[in-house]
């Protein structure tokens, strides 16, 4: 079973919704785009970083924009069906799209073109998990959500290069050794941090958790137990509400 994510983001007719994180933000994004499209609305998918070519991950009903930000409308969509993906440019050689700036995107979203637009604000070297390093994320100051993608998958492996896009930086949010077992504690710590995964939270801006890849009973509970944690904490502190989004299973 999976939650619906643009249920569960609320998502209105007007919205910019930065992805930031690792574990299945890219895969969260075009679900959710999907979803949106289906529902009729024109939908642009696009980046402040560098994201894989739609099509060189074979993902269906895509239309691919490639070009200046100026030039962007619903109507380049090859079928009503489609969802618009746009970037500055490509990079063939490893298949990935060159994104715009995040003032660009708020200048997209200032014009009112697209009803709905989603935008990967973060890169995490394909990594299950990460912490944003000094100029991360790239969040475009008209987000109206910033969805945190954290994949459950990661849990009992170890902080190090192989497993954490920036291990040194979550070490010190976490305040354990690198090579010591990544654990709910460890992730509860990233997600209320001011530097870890909402780092690039705006003023009015919706944050919004998505627990992601509970693909066992053990991983479902140990998540249920993680939102539990926040649920209690966030009671009683004065960091911003989360609305809660949680997946079950591999998007």
């Amino acid at each position: 079973m999976q939650d619906k994510i643009s249920k569960r983001l609320a998502v209105h007719k007007g919205d910019l919704i930065a992805f930031v994180g690792a574990g299945g933000k890219t895969t969260s994004m075009y679900q959710a785009a999907r979803e949106l499209t289906d529902k009729g609305l024109s939908v642009l998918v696009t980046t402040t970083t560098k994201i894989y070519s739609p099509h060189y991950e074979d993902r269906k009903n895509i239309s691919l924009y490639l070009g200046s930000a100026d030039g962007l409308r619903p109507g380049q969509r090859k079928c009503k069906s489609d969802i618009l993906v746009a970037a500055s440019a490509e990079l063939k050689g490893i298949n990935k799209l060159i994104g715009y700036t995040a003032e660009e995107i708020d200048r997209i979203q200032s014009e009112s073109a697209f009803e709905v637009v989603l935008v990967e604000a973060d890169g995490a070297k394909e990594k299950p998990l990460k912490a944003p390093g000094e100029n991360e994320p790239v969040v475009p100051e008209t987000s109206t959500h910033l969805v945190g993608v954290i994949g459950l998958d990661c849990l009992g492996l170890s902080l190090d290069e192989q497993n954490v896009h920036r291990p040194e930086i979550l070490a010190d949010i976490a305040e354990q050794p690198i090579n010591s077992p990544i654990s709910e504690e460890t992730l509860i710590s990233l997600i209320v941090s001011p530097n870890g995964l909402f780092k690039g939270l705006k003023p009015g801006c919706k944050s919004v958790l998505l627990l992601n890849k509970a693909d066992t009973p053990m991983l479902e509970q140990r998540g249920l137990s993680i939102l539990q944690s926040l649920k209690m904490r966030f009671d009683t502190s004065e960091q911003p509400d989360l609305a809660f989004c949680f997946s079950f299973g591999s998007l």
